[in-house]
C-alpha cells in the first residue's frame, strides 16, 4: 500500500473512532448548558430536542469544598429535570454552606436518566458561566429639575462581583438612535 492510501486509511479510521455529533459541530451548543449566580445556585438546561420521557432523569453537580486545615470533601448536589413552560427543560440545584470561589473548579455536572449518562461537562469553571438574579424594580423618583433611577442588585449577589462592577443606565428618546 502507498503511504499516500495509508495516510488516508488511517486519517478515516480516526474519523471513525472520534465521531463528531452534529448538533455540537452545526450549533456549538453542548446540550447541556449550566449557568451559575457565583455564589451557590447552578442552574441547568437541556437544550437539545428530547425524545421520550424525561420521568426519571436528574443533573448532579460536584464540588470542592475545603474545610479549615483539612484535604478537600467532594460534596454533591441533583435536581430533577422538569420542563419548564414553554421553555427547555431544567433544573436548579444549591450546595448550601460552600460559596464558589475565585478560581473554583467543578470535577464535573452530569445529566442521567434512568441511571444512564446522558451528557457530562467536565471541569466547570463557574467564573465562566455567570448569570446574575435580575435586579429588584426600579425606584423613581421625578422633581421638576431631575430625575433619579435607582436600583438594588437581585440577591444573593458574589462577593467577587458586588464590588467589581459598575452599572450604567442610557436612556433615549424613542425618536433617537442609540450612539
Amino acid at each position: 500500500m502507498s503511504p499516500a492510501v495509508e495516510m488516508l486509511w488511517s486519517l478515516c479510521m480516526l474519523l471513525v473512532l472520534l465521531p463528531v455529533d452534529p448538533a455540537d459541530a452545526h450549533t456549538g451548543s453542548p446540550g447541556l448548558l449550566c449557568t451559575n449566580d457565583y455564589v451557590n445556585n447552578v442552574s441547568c438546561s437541556w437544550t437539545r430536542s428530547w425524545v421520550g420521557s424525561a420521568e426519571n432523569c436528574w443533573i448532579t453537580g460536584v464540588k470542592k469544598f475545603w474545610k479549615y486545615r483539612s484535604r478537600p470533601e467532594l460534596i454533591a448536589q441533583s435536581c430533577k429535570l422538569k420542563q419548564h413552560r414553554n421553555s427547555s427543560m431544567g433544573c436548579s440545584f444549591v450546595f448550601e454552606k460552600a460559596a464558589f470561589s475565585g478560581s473554583e473548579v467543578m470535577p464535573f455536572i452530569n445529566l442521567t436518566c434512568n441511571d444512564t449518562l446522558v451528557k457530562d461537562i467536565k471541569n466547570y469553571k463557574p467564573a465562566d458561566h455567570i448569570k446574575m438574579h435580575p435586579p429588584g424594580a426600579p425606584q423613581v423618583n421625578i422633581t421638576a429639575n431631575f430625575t433619579l433611577i435607582s436600583w438594588a442588585l437581585g440577591s444573593p449577589v458574589s462577593m467577587y462581583l458586588e464590588a467589581a462592577l459598575n452599572f450604567e443606565l442610557r436612556v433615549k428618546q424613542r425618536e433617537q438612535q442609540w450612539k
